[in-house]
């Protein structure tokens, strides 16, 4: 037996699928203390339970990409960039990735 329902009746539970979003971000902590060393070395805190670094720099001009990279070490060999620029950095754990962390690079951090 089924129930009759009129027209303005909801979708039944079992035509709708089920969502849900499981975060993990806090498992993998955004890389902290950013800051150019050295002319144009990028350092960073270790992030534990990291796995590798993924870099990504940016001209601040016309936010065209300049720079993709990864690493396993808290810190990169920035190339020169001759405008200025800003990069991201995050962690990439077992189960996540961390949220970005930004620096910017002007004529000063370099």
């Amino acid at each position: 037996m089924t129930a009759e329902c009129g027209a303005a009746a909801q979708p039944s539970v079992i035509e709708e699928p089920a969502r849900f979003f499981i975060d993990l971000r806090a498992s993998c902590p955004a890389p902290a203390a950013l800051q150019v060393k050295d002319g144009n070395r990028l350092a960073w805190g270790k992030v534990a339970g990291a796995q590798r670094y993924e870099l990504a720099a940016y001209s601040a001009l016309d936010g065209r990409s300049v720079l993709q990279a990864e690493t396993l070490d808290p810190a990169y060999q920035l190339p020169a960039i001759q405008q200025p620029a800003y990069v991201m950095v995050r962690a990439r754990c077992a189960h996540a990735y961390s949220a970005p962390a930004y620096q910017v690079l002007g004529p000063s951090a370099r």
